[in-house]
């Protein structure tokens, strides 16, 4: 598989699960919403409110891990490091109105922010094939 591949089976998988890590080194996951419209090249975007857990976390310690399943065996792990995003112009251009379903007032929801997980590394695993591909340069 290449990555390719990967973003065309992560377009058909709906959720995965983000796992960030606290100040204490403790590890929370939770699941997030994959915005499969967006092409996956690496960066995945996932929207939230200011005032969660996980946003905490993240700028405590960027680095997180995404984890997806998909259909026929196929496993995904992404692991990245996460940034914050709060400019709304930048969020628009990753907006779609399935959204509209946990943020009320959409783009204009207060407290709305964004995060961003740039790649590191996918792992994946299909049936017997496993392979882990490098994204960092």
């Amino acid at each position: 598989m290449k990555i390719k591949d990967i973003a065309k089976a992560m377009k058909e998988i709906d959720f995965c699960m983000m796992t960030t890590v606290d100040e204490r080194g403790t590890l929370y996951s939770r699941p997030m919403s994959n915005n499969s419209q967006v092409e996956f090249n690496g960066d995945t975007y996932f929207f939230t409110l200011e005032e969660t857990e996980k946003r905490h976390n993240i700028k405590q310690n960027p680095r997180v891990s995404l984890t997806y399943q998909g259909n026929d065996n196929l496993f995904i792990q992404v692991f990245g490091e996460a940034s914050l995003e709060q400019e709304k112009e930048k969020m628009k251009q990753y907006w779609n109105k399935d959204l509209n379903a946990w943020f009320k007032d959409g783009i204009n929801t207060d407290g709305l922010c964004m995060i961003h997980v740039k790649a590191k590394w996918v792992e994946f695993w299909k049936n017997e094939l496993n392979e882990r591909i490098n994204l960092s340069k």
